[in-house]
Parts: C-alpha cells; sequence; structure tokens
C-alpha cells in the first residue's frame, strides 16, 4: 500500500512534468510510470522489483524526465522559486512553469509566499506566449490578493501584450494606487498613454516614474517621451542623466543623437552616433547606422565635403548588411536605406554606382512592388543602363501609384525619352 509520505512525493515528481495535462493519476495509473516514480521516491520495493524495473525500463518513454524529478523531491519552496528564476533567464519558460505549480502546492493560501509562487507563476506563463492563461491566472490572484501591487502591474504587463491598451492602463491605475511609488507601473503606463496618443498624461506619468525612482531605463522613459513631446532641451538632459547611471545604455546614446540632431547639434549628434556604433551589439543597430549616414549626408549638404558623403555611403551600407529582411523592422530598415542609398547613387553616377543602384532598386521592388519611389527608382537606374524599355514600364508605374510623389521626376525622365504620359 502506498503511505501518504509516498503519495506526496509521487504528486509532486508528477507535477514536475505537468504541461497541459497529468502524466497520471492516483486512481487510475499506468503502472509503467507509476513504477518508476515510486522507484525513484522511495516508495514499495515489491512494485519495483529488479525484474519488474528491467521489464518496463524500455517501455517507459518518459523515463527521463522522471529521473531528473527525483533530484527535486524534497526541495523547499524557496529553492524552487529560485530554481524557476534560472530556467527563465534561460527562456524555458516551460520548465519554470512546471516548477511553480510544483512549488504552488507546497505553499499555504493566504500567505506572502504562496502569493509570490502565483505571482512568479504568471511571469512564466507569460514567457510561454500564454497571454489568456496568464491573464486568468493573475485575475484569480487578485481576488485572494487584491491589495498586491506587483499582481496588477504584471496583469497590466500581459493585457498590453495581448494588445488590450486600455486594460493595461486599468490594471497599473489600481497598482499605482496600491504603491503610488510604484515605478516600473509608472513608466509602463506613460508608455501605454504615448501609444494612444496622450501626451499629455504619458509626460506627467513619466515624470512620476523618474521621480519615484531615478534608473536608466525609467530617465531613458522620460526623455523618450519629451523628445515625442518637442521638449528637446528637457529630452536630452534625460538622456545624459540616464547616461551618468549606465554609460553604455546604447538606446540613451541613440536618442541623445536624434535630439541633438533635432537640436541643430549636428557634431554632437554625429559624436553620440559614432558612440552608439563602437557600443555595438544592439538588434537595432542598423537604425543607428541608418540615422548617423542621414547626419553624415546633411553634413555633406551642409559643406562638410565629399568624406562626408563617402561615410555616409558606407554607413548606409552598413545599416542594410545589419538590417535583417526577416523580420519587418528589419525590412523596413533595410528599404530606408536602400531608397537613400540608391538615390545618393543615382546623384552621383559614378563607375559601378548604376550597378549597385539597380540592385537595390530591384530588391527594394521586390520586397514592395506598390512603392511608388521604388518604381521610380528602379525605372531611372534602368533607364540609364540602357533597358529603356522595362525602364519606361518601371516609371509609368510609379506615375500611376503615385503623381504627386514621382511625378515631376518621371515625367522629366519620359519626356527626354519622347515618351508621353
Amino acid at each position: 500500500m502506498l503511505t501518504a509520505r509516498t503519495l506526496s512525493h509521487l504528486q509532486q515528481a508528477g507535477n514536475v512534468l505537468l504541461e497541459s495535462k497529468p502524466l497520471f493519476s492516483l486512481t487510475h495509473t499506468a503502472s509503467i510510470c507509476v513504477q518508476c516514480l515510486m522507484r525513484l521516491c522511495g516508495g514499495s520495493t515489491q512494485a519495483c522489483q529488479a525484474s519488474a524495473w528491467s521489464g518496463h525500463k524500455k517501455e517507459c518513454g518518459r523515463l527521463r524526465k522522471v529521473q531528473k524529478a527525483r533530484t527535486l523531491v524534497g526541495l523547499t519552496v524557496e529553492e524552487r522559486l529560485r530554481r524557476a528564476t534560472r530556467l527563465r533567464t534561460k527562456k524555458r519558460f516551460t520548465q519554470s512553469a512546471d516548477e511553480l505549480r510544483v512549488a504552488l502546492g507546497l505553499t499555504v493560501r493566504g500567505t506572502s509566499e504562496h502569493a509570490e509562487v502565483m505571482l512568479q507563476l504568471g511571469i512564466s506563463l507569460n514567457g510561454q506566449g500564454l497571454r489568456e492563461h496568464a491573464e486568468r491566472h493573475y485575475e484569480s490572484m487578485l481576488k485572494q490578493y487584491p491589495d498586491h501591487d506587483a499582481g496588477f502591474y504584471n496583469l497590466g504587463v500581459v493585457r498590453s501584450d495581448m494588445g488590450n491598451i486600455d486594460g493595461a492602463i486599468a490594471a497599473l491605475d489600481r497598482a499605482i494606487e496600491i504603491n503610488p511609488d510604484c515605478h516600473a507601473a509608472l513608466s509602463n503606463r506613460a508608455t501605454l498613454l504615448a501609444a494612444k496618443d496622450d501626451r499629455a498624461g504619458s509626460e506627467a506619468g513619466a515624470r512620476a516614474a523618474a521621480k519615484a525612482r531615478a534608473t536608466p531605463g525609467s530617465l531613458f522613459n522620460l526623455g523618450s517621451t519629451l523628445l515625442e513631446c518637442g521638449k528637446l532641451a528637457e529630452a536630452a538632459d534625460a538622456f545624459r542623466r540616464s547616461l551618468q547611471l549606465d554609460p553604455e545604455r546604447v538606446d540613451s546614446v541613440g536618442n541623445l543623437a536624434i535630439t541633438l540632431r533635432a537640436m541643430g547639434d549636428l557634431k554632437g549628434s554625429l559624436e553620440c552616433y559614432r558612440r552608439c556604433i563602437e557600443l555595438g551589439g544592439s538588434e537595432n543597430s542598423h537604425r543607428c547606422y541608418y540615422n548617423y549616414a542621414n547626419a553624415l549626408y546633411q553634413q555633406h549638404r551642409e559643406g562638410g565635403g565629399d568624406q562626408c558623403l563617402r561615410d555616409a555611403i558606407e554607413a548606409y551600407r552598413e545599416a542594410m548588411k545589419n538590417a535583417s529582411q526577416s523580420t519587418p523592422d528589419g525590412r523596413r530598415g533595410w528599404l530606408g536605406a536602400a531608397g537613400n542609398l540608391g538615390g545618393i547613387l543615382s546623384k552621383r553616377n559614378r563607375g559601378g554606382d548604376a550597378e549597385e543602384c539597380t540592385a537595390l532598386a530591384e530588391r527594394a521592388h521586390e520586397l514592395q512592388p506598390e512603392n511608388a519611389n521604388f518604381c521610380y527608382m528602379l525605372g531611372v537606374a534602368l533607364v540609364r543602363r540602357g533597358r529603356t524599355a522595362p525602364g519606361v514600364k518601371m516609371l509609368q508605374l510609379a506615375l500611376t501609384l503615385k503623381p504627386e510623389e514621382c511625378h515631376q521626376g518621371a515625367r522629366d525622365v519620359l519626356r527626354q525619352l519622347g515618351v508621353e504620359h
């Protein structure tokens, strides 16, 4: 007969393997897995004699996971929380959630320990991409713990990830009501209000978040909000304060460069972009190169010389190299750099420029066939390379798609070719 202690161990080990359904039921159990678990948990020796063990060992497809479960039996709730956190940092959200389910069964409802495990389980569920499940989980948690500010904050995060902006703001409002110094809730609320184009509310929230706790992140958010509101001097000050706390924060350096350029400080902006490139490591490095190229090209137009133009061309090429065409953001970055670079090359028109410009235009047109600017760019490149018929076709298509944007340049080229449109 199974003792209560053995049943508890079996239940713990089984819960470790939980995903959408239990591994076993204590009333109607697959004998193979029960024998494995009993053997590992110190259960009935009669059920796990050597002959029976060797007979079913190969048949149990989850034996390795069950063996691993052995090491988990007897861990405290605190140990399981630490283990779940480590798993989550490694992006192993399913295993983290499994660990927290076991920990939840070892806590007493109504205690701070139980609330903390529930909080962490919701984070792991959201990490798995189970947004609706995580939302229901937090709603259930908050019925038990209605004054848990971190619970409302994480409910707001989940709803934001689901695209429910109003619901997210409502949850964050409740978190702030419980804890007015909850800087994470204040900061996220400001970001969501900015997404709703509520600039006044966003600015007030960002200022409150930075005042509650001046971190590199809260100051970056404040600077970004002020930049959106057109308060450039204050935005630059917020970014500088962020960098005082974390000199290697790439997004603060990049946004400071944007702000300085908007303020007319082109030299300071270029220095920040060079620093941003030097730091590297950002998933959005293509944006840094793109903005750097734009600033260099502006410097060239303002009398900076041919070296600025050559540096701008190289920076656009680096932007395209660093932009992944497999993601929407990467494609937008590549297309932006390709469009600007193609425009420069078509004007410069030196040896090799025509070939590169044509290749860029063909790829850009392939990615966005209904973009009138790329049709125009491709049409001009083809005509210059002697491919008049397809070039005329592209120019006519550009005029058909967006006559107000391309009419003058396209009509001039067609007129030179004696083609009416």
